[in-house]
C-alpha cells in the first residue's frame, strides 16, 4: 500500500490553530500523529482529538508523550532541586522535601 501524507500533529483550522492532536484508533487506542498515520494506512478507524490539559497522555504504540495545549506536559526544572537528592522523597513524579520533624 502506498504511503500517504502524515496526519497533522497540531490543529490548523481557522480560530483553532496550534492545539496538539492525539488520535483515537478503533475507539480504544490513543496514538500520536505518526502511529495514527500508520493505523489509518492499515484501514483502521482514526479520529482526531485535542489534548487540552492531560500531562500524562502517551501514545499507546510508541509511548511518546503527547503534549498538552496548556503546557502541563512540560517539567519544571525548579522542582528538581540542586542535584542533591539526599533530603528528597520521591512522591509520584515530583520530588518534594521531606518535612518530618524529630522530637
Amino acid at each position: 500500500m502506498p504511503k500517504q501524507n502524515t496526519l497533522p500533529k497540531y490543529s490548523n483550522d481557522p480560530n483553532f490553530v496550534g492545539y496538539p492532536f492525539f488520535y483515537v484508533v478503533e475507539d480504544y487506542k490513543c496514538e500520536c500523529h505518526e502511529c495514527a498515520t500508520e493505523s489509518r494506512d492499515e484501514g483502521k478507524t482514526v479520529t482526531p482529538h485535542v489534548n487540552y490539559d492531560d500531562p500524562q497522555l502517551y501514545c499507546f504504540t510508541c509511548s511518546e508523550q503527547i503534549e498538552a495545549s496548556n503546557g502541563a506536559h512540560e517539567t519544571d526544572d525548579e522542582d528538581e532541586g540542586d542535584g542533591n537528592d539526599d533530603d528528597f522523597v520521591l512522591e509520584g513524579r515530583r520530588l518534594l522535601r521531606d518535612r518530618c520533624f524529630y522530637i
